[in-house]
């Protein structure tokens, strides 16, 4: 799970750019929403719900192009947002709940996590035999896992934005982080 969680994907940039956009606070919030994204499939594949998966294109749809609309809006919103060079310590002002929305639908609309979570994970695991305190493991597990991957990728974001923290280098990295969330967000909305 660690080896997955590590592997740069959409919600790994997600962290990074909520990590240099708002600070680690809000990149870790995003980080919970992610965990909580893993956990639904989990507790799908767990209950026998991994059928689902051939209803991920109708079912998941609006998640999907919701989840593509989000980050769209935030990617502009960082494009367009101005550098400030007065103090290190500013960040954007995001809400707790846009950035754990980022994460659970990133998670959601993500065909790595559902590819996992939905083939792979049952084929490591007899999950018609899990006990609860199993299903407890496996939880526990995702969510090391995964808390540690995406903080990591928060804190190396957050280093390397306080060696480069000038208005010209701020403006380049909102502008590459915004147009990074407009195509992800775009990527989502038009994946089949």
């Amino acid at each position: 799970m660690f080896a997955l969680a590590i592997t740069p994907d959409a919600s790994a940039l997600a962290v990074v750019a909520r990590s240099v956009g708002s600070g680690l606070a809000h990149a870790f919030v995003t980080t919970l929403g992610i965990i909580a994204g893993d956990f639904i499939f989990i507790f799908l594949a767990i209950y026998g719900l991994w059928s689902i998966q051939d209803l991920v294109p109708e079912g998941l749809v609006f998640v999907k192009y919701l989840g593509g609309a989000y980050l769209i809006w935030m990617g502009i919103g960082l494009w367009r947002s101005r550098p400030s060079v007065e103090s290190s310590d500013q960040t954007a002002q995001t809400s707790w709940g846009g950035d754990f929305l980022v994460g659970l639908l990133i998670t959601l609309g993500d065909p790595k996590a559902i590819l996992f979570y939905m083939s792979f994970l049952p084929a490591f695991i007899d999950l018609t035999a899990i006990s609860m305190h199993d299903a407890g493991l496996i939880l526990l597990i995702a969510a090391l896992a995964l808390g540690a991957a995406k903080t990591g990728y928060a804190v190396l974001a957050l280093k390397a934005l306080s060696l480069l923290n000038d208005g010209g280098m701020q403006n380049t990295l909102n502008r590459f982080a915004g147009a990074t969330m407009v195509g992800i967000g775009l990527y989502l909305a038009m994946k089949s």
